[in-house]
């Protein structure tokens, strides 16, 4: 393989690297205390206000997750090493201060 050939071989390699980085949707870690509740608490509802303004459209260009200890402080440690394990994006820990 002639060096042209390779350069062009890698930049095609970089291309559809940078191609699939931008098709994956990104993703967002909503972490809190109390259990998640529909319709959205005020809080909930403020964030996803706010992503809708800024462009961001849950399940269309990016993906939010939950992640609750259901209101057991005991259970925060885990659901937040569990969520930082899956690796998104963003994480959001909203609410209010747990009383351990």
């Amino acid at each position: 393989m002639d060096r042209r050939t390779a350069l062009i071989a890698f930049a095609a390699a970089l291309s559809g690297a940078a191609h699939a980085q931008v098709a994956r949707r990104p993703w967002i870690g909503y972490l809190v205390l109390q259990p998640i509740a529909d319709p959205p608490t005020a809080q909930r509802k403020a964030f996803l206000d706010g992503l809708r303004e800024h462009g961001y459209e849950p399940g269309r260009n990016v993906d939010v997750v939950y992640a609750s200890a259901e209101g057991n402080a005991e259970f925060l440690d885990d659901v937040t090493r569990d969520l930082v394990r899956r690796r998104p994006d963003l994480i959001v820990a909203a609410g209010g201060i747990a009383v351990l």
